[in-house]
């Protein structure tokens, strides 16, 4: 079965949002995060961030100049998803 979390966030801290948004999209047997996060932050430093986090799974990033997460059209924020998979 497929199960996909996401989650949303902003500040002005990086490591601080990004750890907000980690936690809303951890779950058991993920196979892929996505994440997306604005110009405002350094990209190198949140894609460590999601790296580190995830270390045996796939991540894809990218920066944008507007999110579209949960709660919609954001600006200033990092969006992300995880896809799990239960193999079965």
């Amino acid at each position: 079965m497929l199960n996909i979390k996401s989650g949303s966030g902003s500040g002005t801290d990086a490591k601080n949002v990004a750890a907000e948004v980690i936690a809303l999209i951890k779950q058991d047997e993920i196979k892929l995060v996505i994440y997306f996060a604005s110009l405002k932050y350094d990209f190198y430093q949140v894609s460590k961030i999601f790296n580190d986090n995830f270390p045996d799974i796939d991540v894809i990033g990218c920066s944008t100049a507007g999110e579209i997460g949960p709660l919609g059209f954001t600006e200033g924020s990092i969006s992300a998803m995880s896809i799990a998979a239960d193999d079965n």
